[in-house]
């Protein structure tokens, strides 16, 4: 979809603008909730996992929420997670999600 590609494109140029690495192998594509349950686990099953993840909507972040919690990482103390849309499943998540309308 050509919002998620924008929005990918925005985080991007925001690491390169604060003069952060950009690490490719990082960048997981997941379009729905059951993908982003995976990648998340796949993402904190890294030696040097990640501390903070933003997610391309809200639905795709409760679901990698969802995984990191599920490995016993702490939300937001071990892995900050945020998404895009304001959406209702935004409030429905413990903590409630960080998000971007």
């Amino acid at each position: 979809m050509q919002i998620a590609q924008k929005r990918q494109m925005g985080c991007i140029r925001a690491l390169k603008d604060a003069r952060l690495p950009v690490y490719e192998e990082l960048i997981i594509q997941c379009d729905n909730q059951a993908d982003a349950m995976i990648g998340g686990e796949q993402l904190m099953r890294r030696v040097n996992c990640s501390d903070g993840i933003s997610a391309g909507n809200d639905l795709t972040a409760a679901g990698v929420m969802y995984a990191i919690k599920h490995r016993r990482f702490k939300v937001p103390g071990d892995v900050a997670i945020s998404g895009f849309t304001d959406d209702l499943v935004s409030t429905l998540t413990d903590p409630t999600l960080i998000t971007v309308e």
